[in-house]
């Protein structure tokens, strides 16, 4: 009797589909018959809203939907960009494989016409630097308070146009996305942002294959093949930290872990806004904060040093609303 097809779901963008195609192949590879399964989720079907606006209401809205579909049987995996899913999963649903990870940088793409041979960045006085992460905002406004960062949405191709059509000045995106789509990038001039610096999202970089418990035995085994363990512990440890901040995309927050020297290096992120409530647009100050030996006591540091930071916000922005 053969073994009955895997349904694996994905988010219907061009990058969601070769994220989930790799995992598709390599299951097909093992001799495991499998398709992909299109599902769109709200943040995919809301495309002019903020996302952290969007997030405060529906945390992880890119995965909701998948791991509703996991949880209700029609599919069998859900594979996600582990930026977007949060630090705890439903009941009954794990991930069981976090594949190798890619660059965890975001780049900035600056169309021709605003480049600057001089100013910091590369980008000239006052550009309009398209972005949908409060994150990527506080750190690029740290650096340039000229800048006019508004807010993009969309897909990549999307997103590209809208940069080549000067619609904005410059974008800012994950350097994984435009590396795993092959995207021809020859029109734009390209900023790598220093991760230690431009401290990327918890998880930036790496994939999640999530899984419901009743998966049959043989496919969990395979998926799990496909774990890095290196990345696992370096992600893991991003995502605690954030979990300990009670962050997401609401939060201004950056978490970059690697092997350094045989330790793992910790370097992190806050941006505390004065109301954390609203828009987020007024920069109260900024936190950042490097650290390294194990996981326990690179963890418990950097919670010692951010939460009080994130207390005094709360109690100045019941002064200031």
């Amino acid at each position: 009797m053969a073994s009955p097809e895997v349904r694996i779901g994905t988010r219907k963008s061009a990058l969601a589909r070769t994220q989930s195609t790799w995992v598709l192949e390599s299951l097909k590879a093992a001799g495991v018959q499998a398709r992909l399964v299109e599902i769109s989720s709200d943040g995919d079907r809301d495309r002019a809203n903020p996302l952290y606006s969007m997030e405060m209401a529906t945390p992880g809205l890119f995965c909701k939907q998948l791991e509703d579909a996991l949880l209700a049987g029609t599919i069998d995996i859900a594979v996600h960009s582990l930026k977007d899913l949060p630090t705890t999963q439903p009941d009954g649903l794990s991930v069981c494989a976090i594949p190798e990870r890619e660059l965890p940088e975001d780049w900035l793409l600056v169309n021709p016409s605003q480049v600057s041979l001089t100013e910091e960045l590369g980008v000239s006085r006052n550009a309009r630097i398209g972005t949908s992460s409060l994150r990527r905002e506080a750190q690029l406004t740290r650096v340039r308070n000229d800048l006019r960062i508004q807010s993009i949405r969309g897909n990549l191709p999307s997103r590209l146009h809208a940069l080549q059509t000067q619609k904005f000045d410059a974008i800012v995106l994950a350097a994984a996305g435009l590396r795993r789509l092959g995207v021809d990038l020859s029109a734009f001039k390209i900023v790598p942002l220093e991760p230690s610096r431009f401290v990327p999202a918890p998880g930036q970089g790496a994939l999640a294959i999530e899984v419901h418990e009743r998966l049959d035995k043989r496919v969990l085994e395979l998926l799990t093949s496909l774990d890095h363990p290196g990345t696992r512990e370096c992600v893991e440890l991003e995502r605690k930290l954030m979990r300990e901040l009670e962050g997401g995309c609401t939060l201004p927050f950056g978490a970059w872990c690697r092997e350094v020297g045989g330790a793992l290096r910790m370097d992190a992120f806050l941006g505390v806004a004065k109301d954390r409530k609203e828009k987020c647009h007024d920069w109260l100050s900024f936190h950042s904060r490097s650290v390294q030996g194990s996981a326990d006591a690179i963890l418990n540091e950097m919670v010692a040093f951010f939460r009080p930071f994130l207390k005094n916000a709360e109690k100045d922005s019941d002064h200031l609303t």
